[in-house]
């Protein structure tokens, strides 16, 4: 496994930097942009929550999570437009894998291993930077470095 200190040194990259456009992909798939726009519609930084449930908190009281229905995401993931990031955090403690992104204003989303529906390798969130570089987290590997072409 890899050191966890890739996400500590991801999120000292992007310490501070504005959280804007994040949206509901496909399912229960989020994606968000941190930093400034490098092209239209994509930041520095692109966060996709793919293959794991998921909760978006506020001062520890839940606001949305991955079981809320479709129509029910937009409002409170427009709250996190605007947020600064803070710190992006993994553990698994000998339980199901936990990634845990903060924000100013005291939001928090967490990421949670979803393993009766997802295989341990599945990533469960996956950090693509405008230069190329990605990182991405899932149970079987923890937090990771991929090459461009490992992710197609």
């Amino acid at each position: 496994m890899i050191s966890k200190d890739l996400l500590v040194d991801l999120a000292q990259r992007y310490e501070n930097a504005r959280t804007w456009n994040a949206k509901r992909g496909i399912g229960t798939f989020l994606t968000f942009e941190i930093g400034d726009e490098v092209k239209p519609g994509t930041g520095r930084l692109h966060v996709w929550v793919q293959y794991a449930s998921w909760s978006l908190k506020r001062r520890g009281r839940e606001l949305l999570s991955s079981e809320h229905h479709a129509d029910e995401y937009a409002e409170p993931l427009s709250w996190l437009d605007g947020r600064s990031l803070r710190e992006i955090t993994t553990h698994g403690g000998g339980g199901p894998t936990v990634v845990t992104i903060t924000f100013s204003n005291d939001f928090e989303l967490q990421a949670f291993a979803d393993l009766e529906n997802y295989a341990p390798e599945d990533d469960l969130v996956s950090f693509f930077e405008s230069d190329g570089g990605i990182i991405s987290v899932s149970s079987e590997l923890g937090p990771y470095e991929e090459t461009p072409s490992s992710h197609e």
